[in-house]
């Protein structure tokens, strides 16, 4: 499963202006940790689609604070490091739907607004600091 994963998304995943991704906080782990979790999780779900593996791999490929215009930022890098699609650039550009205006044109971009809320809450209460600081995520409570 592993090497049909890396088939579909490898020259991302190589990409050293992808990898600096590695860098970046998200949801209590890294903005790459996250995208690649995202990336597996619709693979597995849409049964090896490409189109929307590698959309899934890129939605969140900026830099810097989120904003609203995150989508728009994925979607202008994933045009400088790979060829990109009509199809991949809509699920880009809609993944944050409704919270911005841009239209939902396919399945897969249904699929990775779903995938993206659920594994956004579990990384949030496995890997997010608790307020008080002990690191022990929002779900796990006090030992």
């Amino acid at each position: 499963m592993v090497k049909k994963f890396d088939a579909v998304v490898g020259d991302i995943l190589q990409n050293p202006q992808f990898a600096k991704l590695k860098q970046e906080n998200h949801h209590g782990t890294t903005r790459f940790d996250h995208s690649v979790r995202v990336a597996k999780i619709m693979f597995w779900t849409t049964f090896h689609n490409k189109n929307y593996t590698r959309a899934a791999l890129m939605h969140d490929f900026f830099f810097g604070k989120s904003t609203i215009n995150h989508p728009h930022e994925a979607a202008e890098n994933a045009k400088r490091i790979t060829e990109i699609n009509d199809c991949q650039e809509n699920i880009i550009l809609a993944h944050m739907f409704p919270i911005t205006t841009t239209p939902v044109l396919y399945f897969g971009g249904w699929v990775l607004i779903v995938i993206d809320k659920l594994v956004a809450t579990y990384e949030l209460g496995r890997f997010k600091r608790s307020l008080d600081g002990e690191g022990k995520g929002y779900f796990r409570g006090k030992s």
